[in-house]
C-alpha cells in the first residue's frame, strides 16, 4: 500500500517517491529483463528497506507488476551474487506490505556460509 505513509513532512531521497509516479512508470514484469529500476522505484525501495542491491554486493533487482484475474500486482524479484540454492516466493495479504518480509528477503538473499 504505497499511500500507506505521508511524504510531505518527509525529506531526503528516500522520500522522493509517490503511488502516482510509480504506477505511471510500471511495466509488465520480465524475469529475463536487465532494467534497472527508475529513481522513484529505487527511493521507495530504500524508504522501505527493500534496497538489497545497494546494501549486498552482486544482487541484482527487478520490479514490476503481472496481471492476475485484471488486476494489476507489484512484484519485485531478487536474484543473488552467486548461484541460488533454491527459489522462495513470497506472498502477502491484501492490506501487508512487501517490506514486513524485509527480513526474510535478506536472509534468503545472504551469500552462502
Amino acid at each position: 500500500m504505497l499511500k500507506a505513509m505521508d511524504n510531505k513532512d518527509k525529506t531526503g531521497p528516500a522520500y522522493n517517491w509517490d503511488r502516482a509516479t510509480i504506477q505511471a512508470q510500471w511495466h509488465t514484469f520480465d524475469f529475463h529483463a536487465e532494467q534497472a529500476l527508475s529513481e522513484v522505484e529505487a527511493n521507495y525501495c530504500r524508504h522501505y528497506r527493500l534496497n538489497f542491491s545497494d546494501q549486498i554486493m552482486g544482487v541484482k533487482h527487478r520490479f514490476g507488476y503481472v496481471d492476475i484475474d485484471g488486476y494489476q500486482l507489484a512484484t519485485h524479484y531478487y536474484l543473488p551474487a552467486e548461484k541460488p540454492r533454491g527459489t522462495v516466493l513470497a506472498l502477502h495479504g491484501y492490506f501487508d506490505h512487501s517490506g514486513l518480509n524485509r527480513n526474510l528477503i535478506e536472509f534468503c538473499l545472504q551469500p552462502a556460509l
